[in-house]
């Protein structure tokens, strides 16, 4: 769970002073993260559909993916 991701980002807050309330933490489940892909894939990922291109976007295996700021990185992992 976000438990010790949360845990962490706390400590580096509160040892950093920083206590805007802009600041929060949040982590996203292995499943939700699978279902927003799938319906990204569905719906924008088509050949030809938008900028997808002629292959599509996310149609076969393989590719890039950046995680920026995931927490304890479960999205690079899911991906």
């Amino acid at each position: 769970s976000g438990g010790f991701g949360k845990a962490v980002s706390k400590k580096e807050r509160d040892e950093l002073g920083q206590h805007q309330s802009t600041l929060v933490y949040g982590e996203i489940s292995f499943n939700s993260f699978g279902i927003a892909f799938e319906k990204i894939k569905s719906k924008y990922g088509l050949p030809g559909v938008g900028h997808s291109g002629e292959e599509g976007v996310m149609q076969k295996p393989g590719g890039l993916f950046y995680d920026i700021g995931s927490g304890t990185g479960k999205p690079a992992v899911a991906a």
